[in-house]
């Protein structure tokens, strides 16, 4: 969850001792029963961003790079949001003079700066070309910063504690355990009241800031899951009945076949055999279909790649089912043909 307190006034004197009294709500926060980790950041995640251009490795105009986003966090932020440093480490737990100029950048910055090299120990400086050189100390993995889809983008991380340029801290992270959540933020808000007199606090959790945007994707997902319902009913409506026409046109073969000595279990095979053989070729034609229309679908896709292996046989094995248990009961029907009637037709 993410908590910050709100003012209806501007007042100088009380916004320059905001990040110590934040600092010392996210310690007394700290104390909360429930509570598995704080961090302090200038902004909340899926809710804004900083920019800064930024000049890597050299101190030349022409290493200029575009615009980036960048964060202002405290050292725990990266636990408390749950994102994994995948090279290097994190912001060092340090204030002031003691707190080297550092940076850590995102893994689609890091493939784009510096494509099958290290970043770890690059330089990257702000603003100005000239100006101190902020190491890169780690690289985290790429986080969203706006929708819940959409292309990596280069993101980079500076420490609230030794900023190249002013920031301040306005938004108290909180990592919680979820059975605590509501008790959790019940005394955060106390303790907001408590640090911010006559101030509004703001608590929201995580789940509470993605849901608008999950909706569209949860909305489509629906959809879909009810029209392949649908199909699935059709499909086995239109297996049943094809097979049980042929069976209707068999009446009198099976008869015979029955008074000459076949077994039930031979008429059943046989009926299932000539019902599946079709089912087989739709699917076959289905699964081609598929993998040819991959690169189609693949942006209305989450989590599952275009041509999943374990998609596909799920998928193809629902459809097998739902064919044996359509034909099931014209060859039930089959194996119950009266031999006696059959020969006295014949």
């Amino acid at each position: 969850m993410f908590a910050r307190v709100t003012f209806d006034t501007r007042d100088a004197r009380r916004d320059s001792l905001m990040p110590g009294r934040l600092s010392e709500a996210a310690n007394r926060i700290r104390a909360i029963g429930g509570v598995e980790s704080v961090a302090l950041t200038a902004m909340r995640p899926m809710y804004g961003f900083s920019t800064s251009e930024y000049y890597p490795d050299a101190d030349t105009l022409a290493h200029r790079k575009p615009w980036g986003m960048y964060w202002a966090v405290s050292p725990e932020y990266f636990e408390t949001a749950g994102m994994q440093i995948v090279a290097g480490t994190g912001f060092p737990d340090a204030t002031g003079s003691a707190m080297p100029p550092s940076v850590i950048v995102n893994t689609a910055m890091a493939g784009a700066l510096w494509p099958g090299e290290n970043p770890v120990g690059r330089c990257v400086r702000f603003e100005q070309p000239r100006e101190r050189c902020n190491t890169v100390i780690g690289v985290v993995e790429t986080a969203r910063w706006g929708e819940v889809i959409e292309e990596s983008t280069p993101q980079f991380y500076l420490p609230l504690a030794n900023m190249p340029f002013p920031a301040q801290p306005r938004t108290i992270a909180i990592r919680v355990d979820e059975a605590m959540a509501p008790a959790v933020s019940r005394e955060v808000r106390r303790i907001l009241l408590d640090e911010f007199p006559g101030g509004d606090p703001d608590i929201q959790r995580m789940t509470t800031v993605l849901e608008p945007k999950y909706r569209p994707w949860q909305l489509g997902a629906t959809l879909f899951s009810l029209f392949g319902v649908l199909a699935l009913l059709v499909a086995a409506f239109g297996v049943y009945s094809t097979v049980s026409y042929d069976v209707s046109q068999r009446t009198h073969e099976f008869g015979v076949r029955a008074a000459l000595g076949a077994r039930v279990a031979d008429i059943v095979r046989s009926v299932l055999r000539d019902g599946l053989t079709t089912v087989l070729a739709g699917l076959v034609a289905g699964v081609l279909l598929t993998l040819g229309a991959g690169r189609v679908v693949a942006s209305l896709l989450y989590g599952v790649a275009p041509r999943d292996p374990l998609a596909l046989t799920v998928v193809a094995g629902a459809l097998m089912v739902v064919a044996v248990s359509a034909a099931l009961v014209p060859a039930w029907r089959a194996s119950r043909a009266d031999p006696l009637l059959a020969l006295r037709n014949e």
